[in-house]
């Protein structure tokens, strides 16, 4: 599309049967169609999975030691054989599951521990 003074110009005729001077601004213009057609939105089947939500705990280091009858500390859990303190810093304890295994978090082993 061309325009001249706010007029659209014809397709077929030339520039100079409309009177174009030399000081004449053009306008250009593009004709587009439409645009692409909008997405659907999708439809799941199953429900979105619930993630895992971190709870605090206060005061959970009391879960790690028990008090015996006679005032002594003991370990309520058992500390991991792979990440010794020497070279992490930190003590990692053992998960305790339901069918007597234990799990390291840190070095992501399962084993049994025999009594």
């Amino acid at each position: 599309m061309i325009a001249l003074n706010g007029e659209e110009l014809d397709q077929e005729a030339t520039l100079e049967e409309f009177g174009l001077t030399s000081g004449d601004i053009l306008d250009l213009g593009l004709v587009v169609d439409g645009g692409k057609k909008k997405k659907k939105k999708k439809k799941y089947k199953t429900p979105k999975k619930t993630k895992h939500r971190h709870t605090n705990v206060k005061l959970r280091i009391l879960t790690y030691y028990n008090i015996d009858g006679d005032g002594l500390v003991r370990r309520a859990k058992k500390k991991s054989p792979f990440s010794s303190s020497s070279q992490t810093g930190r003590i990692t304890y053992l998960a305790n599951h339901k069918d007597g295994r234990y799990y390291c978090g840190k070095s992501c082993k399962s084993f049994i521990l025999k009594k």
